[in-house]
């Protein structure tokens, strides 16, 4: 039979205790801060735009002419008579259920991270000048009438491009491979739309005015080092992005004026 003193444990000794391995030191959690909280405006304009499409479906098949398109289309005889809000209106409409699930489909994987990393504003700010973009270059260089919300979605896929570029030193080599992904999604989808009956200038208008509006106004990533986490933060100044917004407008305003007057 072994004894051992009572109170004291042979294996907490001062011998033993001298022989322990310092604890190593945790390392700090990483955390994302986005600017946005939950991606409202995304899901928001997807509803709308769904919406919209089943009063086109009913339209066509009760009144025999789909009166949303007439009254909102891109139809460049109409715009140049002053409706300029058909600059704007075609991203809420579509022209067929394939049309709109391709497109509902890409805003709801791409618009909701651009959403997080942009914030509501900035997020609305690209989504809609890049619809207005796409929508102009369809106005200026194709004679054809046009809907939909590609012209916005190649928009988001710049602006997503942008983001990466600019940040790649901090996001280190991922952002590469993503940003060549990126990169491969545009060149694929403008090949596709070369294709009879798609309005590819209406793809490199949205392109063309989320990388403008990316480039000036989108967030830059910055990493923030404390005791116990770092914080990965995306930041913006938002009155910059109005500020930019207003100019790109008052370019699209001054391209439009020149057009009515030559």
């Amino acid at each position: 039979m072994t004894y051992e003193p009572q109170g004291q444990n042979h294996l907490e000794s001062p011998e033993s205790l001298n022989q322990q391995e310092p604890a190593a030191p945790t390392r700090p959690r990483a955390r994302f801060i986005f600017r946005a909280k939950k991606p409202y405006l995304t899901y928001t304009i997807l509803s709308i735009t769904v919406i919209i499409f089943v009063i086109q479906l009913l339209s066509e098949n009760l009144l025999g002419y789909d009166y949303a398109f007439i009254f909102g289309g891109k139809i460049n005889e109409l715009i140049d008579q002053g409706q300029y809000w058909r600059l704007i209106t075609p991203v809420f409409l579509h022209g067929s259920i394939t049309h709109i699930l391709f497109n509902m489909y890409a805003l709801y994987i791409i618009g909701r991270g651009i959403e997080l990393y942009y914030g509501h504003v900035e997020f609305a700010l690209l989504y809609f000048l890049s619809g207005i973009g796409g929508s102009l270059f369809s106005y200026f260089l194709t004679p054809s009438p046009s809907l939909g919300a590609s012209g916005a979605i190649f928009g988001l896929i710049a602006a997503d491009a942008i983001l990466l570029y600019r940040n790649k030193e901090i996001l280190g080599p991922s952002a590469k491979n993503m940003l060549q992904r990126s990169i491969m999604i545009i060149a694929v989808n403008l090949f596709i739309g070369l294709s009879p009956g798609i309005d590819n200038w209406g793809h490199v208008g949205g392109m063309m005015m989320g990388i403008v509006f990316a480039w000036f106004a989108g967030p830059m990533v910055t990493i923030d080092r404390m005791e116990s986490e770092i914080q990965i933060r995306l930041k913006s100044n938002r009155n910059t992005s109005i500020r930019v917004a207003l100019i790109m407008l008052l370019v699209v305003c001054g391209l439009l004026l020149f057009k009515s007057l030559v």
